[in-house]
């Protein structure tokens, strides 16, 4: 039987389009091949597993991509797949020039390594980091506070000059609703800054990147769909980045291979287009959203 959303999982829109198919035991032995993970647990390889195949379908209205039946990571598999992640990124210390001075920071999806680390503790700073992942949360801090799960910040009084998402909005299976709720975080004239990996890009391989599939990656972005995101958030993008041809740069650890890219180049600033669209096709990008300026009018 053939698998088909009835809509798209970011716009609602019923006109998406398959790209591919594949079956969940590629996944999982591509995991065990290429990063050496092997004997993965937890809810969602339960249920890649029992979906036998997936497939990645593309929206025609908001162009953003999306894995069905969607299968998002749990606290198990991030657990498991800590040990790949690089600390080391060029998104994180393009934020980092750019909230240095803020009064309060949330790093959603934060990792070991929080955007706010290098930053000098004072008291009338706000540094709070959101993270799933139980290895990171069992290393508790008193610089900063800590929280698994975005429905506490929610129900506080807590509010935010800058929320930093990098590299995390392409594993969440509900992006608009989880972002809108975000978004009522934000103190007036704050930014939330996303970064992602770039679906447009020219070193995307086919059929399949096995970090880029669930239950790792739910979602795939190029610069159009988050243009398209911001305004089903009501938000503007009013900067964005992305990244060039990456450096091939390799880390002996095992069997494993990070590509870290190290160069990036502005793509738009206050809502200035390309004009080259081979620029666009960058390794990852990085945004910027705020909210949109209610302009007055008399009456």
């Amino acid at each position: 039987m053939e698998i088909k959303p009835e809509q798209c999982l970011l716009c609602r829109s019923f006109r998406v389009s398959k790209e591919w198919c594949i079956d969940s035991d590629q996944i999982i032995e591509q995991l065990k091949l290429q990063w050496g993970l092997d004997g993965l647990k937890g809810e969602s390889i339960r249920s890649l597993k029992e979906a036998r195949e997936i497939g990645h379908f593309i929206c025609l209205d908001c162009e953003g991509g999306f894995w069905f039946p969607t299968i998002a990571g749990d606290p198990d598999f991030y657990e498991s797949v800590s040990s790949l992640y690089v600390d080391h990124r060029w998104d994180k210390t393009e934020v980092r020039k750019r909230v240095k001075w803020s009064k309060s920071i949330l790093d959603v999806g934060a990792g070991p390594d929080p955007i706010f680390n290098p930053f000098k503790r004072k008291p009338n700073k706000i540094f709070a980091s959101l993270d799933i992942n139980p290895f990171v949360n069992q290393s508790k801090s008193k610089d900063y506070i800590q929280i698994s799960g975005i429905d506490s910040l929610n129900a506080g009084a807590l509010r935010f000059e800058n929320i930093v998402a990098l590299h995390f909005l392409e594993h969440i299976d509900n992006p608009i609703e989880y972002f809108k709720s975000l978004s009522l975080l934000l103190e007036d004239g704050g930014s939330i800054w996303i970064s992602v990996p770039n679906k447009d890009r020219q070193e995307r391989s086919a059929p399949f990147e096995v970090l880029d599939t669930p239950p790792h990656h739910v979602t795939s972005w190029n610069l159009n769909a988050l243009r398209n995101f911001a305004r089903l958030l009501d938000l503007d993008l009013v900067n964005a980045w992305v990244t060039k041809e990456p450096s091939n740069f390799k880390i002996i650890r095992g069997i494993r291979r990070y590509n870290l890219s190290r160069e990036f180049s502005r793509l738009v600033f206050h809502k200035i287009p390309l004009i080259r669209e081979d620029r666009r096709r960058g390794f990852q990008l990085l945004v910027q959203l705020k909210i949109k300026d209610i302009v007055k009018t008399n009456d």
